[in-house]
């Protein structure tokens, strides 16, 4: 897939979600250079999957990147767009229970453990972050 394609995609979850699909904000994360380190989306509402895994807001920052902010300050903007724009009052993320620098950066952000589930035999953390 192609940048322009991945483009196309991200303005039609926006726009026009299929069926099976959410209106879904989603950035792509660049570093000073202007290359994509990451992105992250923001779910208006969620699937009965999301509500076991994936939640509300979920991000990815390529390996080499990890490490330097740009996970933690891009949950901060998605939060903020979550309450302000979307109008949420709290919003469901969700970690595996061996992912321990996005649990670290979920709590940062405040997110509180609300229950850990098994989801074809790994854990999976449900935190919920209420948005003031």
């Amino acid at each position: 897939m192609t940048i322009r394609d991945w483009k196309r995609k991200v303005i039609a979850l926006f726009n026009k979600p299929n069926k099976n699909q959410v209106k879904t904000k989603q950035w792509f994360i660049v570093n000073k250079d202007h290359h994509l380190v990451g992105c992250i989306d923001c779910r208006y509402r969620l699937l009965p999957y999301h509500e076991l895994e994936g939640g509300h807001i979920g991000y990815s920052i390529r390996p080499s990147d990890r490490g330097k902010g740009y996970a933690n300050q891009g949950l901060k903007l998605a939060l903020t767009y979550a309450k302000n724009e979307v109008g949420l009052s709290h919003c469901l993320l969700t970690c595996d229970e061996t992912n321990t620098v996005s649990r670290h950066i979920i709590r940062q952000n405040k997110g509180e453990l609300k229950q850990v589930i098994t989801l074809n035999k790994r854990k999976i953390e449900h935190y919920e972050i209420f948005l003031h």
